[in-house]
């Protein structure tokens, strides 16, 4: 089983990739500060592939690096 990792590792080692976090910590704001890696990618639909194969768990699933221009962002 994968350890928890600090987001910023995390930012450190999938750089410029979508993230599969399980068990993700987050602060006061809901920002994720910490999670366990499932799966990255480049390919955000990867991403989301890998998500539908997570049964009971709390995941999340984050961008590593600056977001694209191209992509739009809805809170």
């Amino acid at each position: 089983m994968n350890a928890i990792l600090p987001f910023q590792e995390i930012q450190g080692r999938y750089a410029g990739e979508w993230v599969l976090l399980g068990d993700p910590e987050t602060d006061s704001d809901l920002n994720v500060i910490a999670g366990r890696v499932l799966a990255h990618s480049a390919s955000r639909e990867e991403v989301y592939r890998q998500l539908m194969l997570v049964e009971g768990n709390s995941v999340a699933i984050e961008y590593a690096g600056p977001l694209p221009a191209d992509l739009a962002v809805v809170l």
